[in-house]
């Protein structure tokens, strides 16, 4: 995209650019890595809140905290973890780097 080499993890062995010579090998060493299990998700612990991040919304995850202590201090739903998740606004810059 900007000429700039990939850059792989360290894990993956991979220290040269890829190239038709080379890529059946890294591809293997990729395919043979290891890799950590994902732990099992407790849905009725954990609560997802997603929100589309700006820059307006650059505290919203620090307000959402301090307003949940706040008003749910010693209530029995702080047994419910919140897990905040943001994504990017759909712009004409991101609509064109996944379109290129």
């Amino acid at each position: 995209m900007n000429k700039d080499p990939v850059l792989f993890p360290p894990k993956f062995n991979i220290d040269q650019p890829l190239t038709i010579i080379n890529y059946d090998k890294y591809r293997q060493n990729v395919l043979d890595s290891p890799y950590k299990e994902r732990m099992r998700m407790d849905y009725d612990k954990v609560m997802f809140i997603h929100f589309t991040y700006c820059l307006s919304m650059k505290l919203f995850p620090l307000k959402f905290h301090t307003l949940r202590s706040k008003y749910f201090g010693e209530s029995p739903i702080n047994e419910i973890i919140p897990v905040l998740g943001a994504r990017n606004v759909k712009n004409l810059q991101r609509r064109l780097t996944n379109t290129v």
